[in-house]
């Protein structure tokens, strides 16, 4: 908890100045971009261990 009672979130994307579209379409691209990147990851730990995958 910050000095001013609130709970300091635990993953920040540091939007709390935009607003509107740009706000929209900043945290869109964030969202994206990190999925995009675990469904990556999956893909590529399947193909070296495809036991891996349950």
């Amino acid at each position: 908890m910050v000095n001013s009672g609130y709970e300091m979130p635990s993953l920040g994307l540091g939007t709390w100045t935009l607003t509107g579209k740009t706000c929209e379409d900043a945290v869109y691209a964030a969202v994206y971009k990190t999925m995009i990147r675990a469904v990556k990851d999956v893909k590529i730990r399947s193909i070296s261990n495809p036991s891996h995958i349950a």
